[in-house]
């Protein structure tokens, strides 16, 4: 059963054949195309899946002229805007030691071939758009100037570069700010409510009972317990709590590159979801688990156990399927084999309900499981 096949067809082809990582070489002469797994709303006012960073398709003079993705995961990326002489790119990356990676931004402006042979004029730190930057300011043999910016952001670290002639100098410094603030209210609030609170413990194990009358009971309220929250949410005034989803770790030992995510409300309280990624030129299949009040509860009645149940689901079609449930939070170690199953067609969901709450589908195993 490739009940993802329409989604990953333009990576791997019909047969889903190894895939085509989702981030292209960025050195690339033509531009490398844009994984949805990574960036949302590409063509407009595009926002950055793993930070909450916004890119949007114009800024006063300038057009935003590329999205890039360097890595698989999606935690380092680029948006670059053009003018009338003048090129800022607005990088967000997550990595380490802010020293380090100046030093090597530096060194790497110094050698471009795209500049004509640049010569530091400045170092200092300066504040802009609301953050302390440090800056290194450029002047190129040929009378245009080249800046490197850099300021820490939550655990990421923001980089600009720009080149631009004189008379566009302070378009650029603008631009710049305009950029800065935009990120602290996109990225800045997203990250900060992630970095509020540690990444929780995650210990939880497959729950088997092949053949159990308990198990059958258990997937049943498992469903019905689904379907009453659809229904409930439709009839409410009020939307729920909104979810924001932390980019926590990359899988890379996989035949298909993954990423964990972990859920949080606004203010940074776990909001106990967790999410695992497949990272994909499409729509990328997410595989999600979440504490199921309706499954503790029957467990907790004929096994009085005291953790938790989650189950594992994944939506698609106007569907979504249940594959799994774990004896507590299970960890993406413990998902990543499942999520391979069902991306090479070899898991089998245990049942499924619509969106709208209206439709259960149970499935029965198959003789001998």
């Amino acid at each position: 059963m490739r009940v993802l096949s329409a989604v990953l067809v333009l990576l791997a082809g019909p047969a889903l054949a190894a895939p085509t990582p989702a981030a292209a070489p960025a050195q690339a002469a033509a531009a490398p195309p844009v994984p949805k797994s990574v960036w949302e709303n590409p063509a407009g006012d595009a926002r950055h899946l793993q930070s909450g960073l916004r890119c949007p398709a114009s800024m006063g003079m300038f057009a935003r002229s590329n999205l890039i993705t360097y890595d698989a995961f999606g935690l380092d990326v680029s948006c670059g805007y053009n003018a009338p002489g003048a090129i800022v790119t607005f990088f967000l990356y997550r990595r380490g030691d802010l020293d380090a990676s100046f030093a090597e931004a530096e060194e790497q402006l110094a050698g471009s071939p795209l500049l004509n042979n640049p010569k530091e004029v400045a170092d200092e730190p300066v504040d802009l758009g609301g953050l302390r930057w440090r800056r290194a300011r450029y002047a190129e043999a040929g009378g245009r100037r080249a800046d490197l910016w850099m300021a820490p952001l939550e655990g990421w670290t923001m980089k600009v570069r720009a080149t631009y002639d004189d008379a566009a100098a302070e378009a650029v410094e603008a631009q710049i700010a305009a950029l800065t603030q935009g990120a602290l209210a996109s990225a800045g609030a997203q990250l900060k409510a992630c970095a509020k609170a540690p990444p929780p413990e995650r210990t939880g194990r497959p729950v088997k009972h092949a053949g159990d009358e308990a198990a059958a009971d258990a997937l049943v309220g498992a469903l019905l317990g689904a379907v009453a929250q659809a229904a409930a949410q439709e009839g409410r005034a009020e939307p729920r709590t909104p979810i924001l989803f932390c980019a926590e770790a990359p899988i890379e030992d996989r035949a298909w590159p993954m990423l964990a995510w972990r859920g949080v409300t606004p203010d940074g309280e776990d909001a106990k979801v967790d999410r695992l990624s497949a990272m994909t030129l499409e729509s990328p299949p997410v595989l999600e688990t979440a504490e199921d009040a309706e499954l503790t509860l029957i467990f907790d009645e004929q096994s009085r156990r005291s953790d938790p149940r989650w189950v594992a689901r994944l939506q698609q079609d106007g569907r979504t399927a249940i594959f799994g449930h774990y004896d507590g939070r299970p960890s993406a170690a413990t998902l990543a084999p499942l999520l391979l199953d069902i991306l090479d067609g070899k898991a089998r969901p245990l049942g499924a309900f619509s969106d709208d709450g209206r439709t259960v589908t149970i499935i029965a195993p198959p003789d001998g499981e």
